[in-house]
């Protein structure tokens, strides 16, 4: 104990320790439970993306979105014409980022706040299904990450803007084309991902062209 670089725990600091552990357990598990419950949408959110992308017609969309639509009696879906804009309502509000900090908060909420009028075109409806699947896999990088903080650091304080930083936005932003260029250039656009077009004012996905 008394070699140079030994740390003498005290019962305060261990007592932190304890608490720090036990609360970020806690926070895992709450993100856990967010994660699986999202999961649960995927399969339907990926049938929703492959139909719109077919061209599929409403009767099939509508046989979809049925577990959606289950999850959402509350919100009192209406007839077929209907399904696949009131699916996106119910999705929209359920898109959080685990662990958010002040940035991907504000992400977020302008991602929300573009939503509404995206459901009322197929195209916009397909950006809202892809964002979703974009935010599930952006949320099991940030589980991980919460994982290996609390195993290095033995509590979570501070890992919402520690992880914001380390991995970025769940969505890009691009001013100009050679933004995109670049974003493009460094794998951080994909095709198929959604990203918001600074110059068209808007959220896109990359195609191939």
């Amino acid at each position: 104990l008394t070699k140079p670089g030994t740390t003498i725990m005290t019962g305060g600091e261990g007592e932190f320790l304890k608490e720090g552990i036990k609360a970020g357990f806690a926070t895992i598990k709450e993100a856990q439970t967010d994660i699986k419950t999202d999961s649960t949408l995927a399969p339907r959110v990926m049938q929703i993306i492959d139909l719109i992308e077919g061209g599929a017609e409403t009767g099939r969309i509508q046989s979809a979105t049925m577990g959606l639509r289950q999850l959402g009696k509350e919100l009192g879906f209406l007839r077929d014409q209907e399904v696949l804009r009131s699916a996106m309502s119910y999705m929209v509000p359920r898109m959080r980022v685990t662990g958010s900090g002040a940035s991907s908060d504000r992400d977020m909420a302008f991602f929300a706040q573009a939503a509404p009028m995206m459901t009322n075109t197929p195209e916009g409806n397909l950006i809202i299904a892809k964002m979703f699947k974009q935010l599930m896999d952006y949320n099991k990088k940030r589980l991980t990450l919460m994982g290996k903080t609390l195993k290095k650091d033995k509590n979570l304080l501070g890992f919402e803007e520690a992880a914001d930083a380390e991995l970025g936005a769940f969505y890009q932003r691009a001013k100009t084309q050679d933004d995109l260029d670049a974003l493009v250039e460094r794998g951080a656009i994909k095709e198929g991902d959604v990203f918001y077009n600074g110059l068209a004012g808007e959220f896109q996905i990359l195609g191939r062209d």
